[in-house]
């Protein structure tokens, strides 16, 4: 029987499973689904004798995602927590800031594609660089930065435009929604 895990271990080994889980929920967008994909990721990580990590536990998951993506030929939709939306909003200094709620950027991830939600959520949720990104989904840095670009460019554009409906649905003039 294995010995048990010291306090530190088991804090760590939670973490990086609930890390581990919201990279699977944001590759498929549904908890079911993510809970499985954690669960064999994480089993295929320890029958490989790889290091228990981040950036081992998630290419295994996103290696599960994409052998149960080819097989369903299914595409995925990403679900975000408050802080992940929030630093996505604010991510883009060099541009004009675009107020939205919760709700308007959670509408907005649903005009990226897989691959550009997949590296927002790597950069703006787990905080990986550019260069990590690459590394980690097998794209060139260039790649990475211009999936980043456009998904930041598609959310802005979106929450723009649900603003706008939100703001004619209420009565109120098209610059108040701007």
């Amino acid at each position: 029987m294995p010995e048990p895990l010291s306090d530190r271990d088991e804090r760590y080994v939670r973490d990086l499973a609930r890390r581990g889980f919201r990279y699977a929920l944001a590759l498929c967008h549904d908890a079911g689904a993510a809970e499985d994909l954690l669960q064999e990721g994480w089993m295929r990580l320890l029958r490989a004798g790889s290091p228990v990590e981040p950036g081992p536990l998630f290419l295994t998951i996103r290696r599960v995602f994409i052998d149960e993506r080819r097989r369903a030929n299914v595409a995925p939709f990403t679900l975000w927590d408050d802080s992940a939306i929030e630093r996505i909003a604010g991510a883009d200094p060099g541009r004009e800031t675009v107020l939205a709620t919760t709700d308007q950027i959670e509408a907005a991830l649903g005009v990226l594609r897989p691959d550009e939600r997949e590296a927002v959520y790597l950069q703006c949720v787990e905080g990986y660089t550019t260069a990590e990104i690459a590394k980690l989904t097998g794209r060139a840095r260039g790649s990475v930065l211009s999936l980043i670009f456009r998904a930041k460019h598609k959310l802005a554009a979106a929450c723009v435009a649900e603003q706008q409906l939100a703001a004619a649905r209420h009565g109120e003039p098209r610059e108040a929604a701007q």
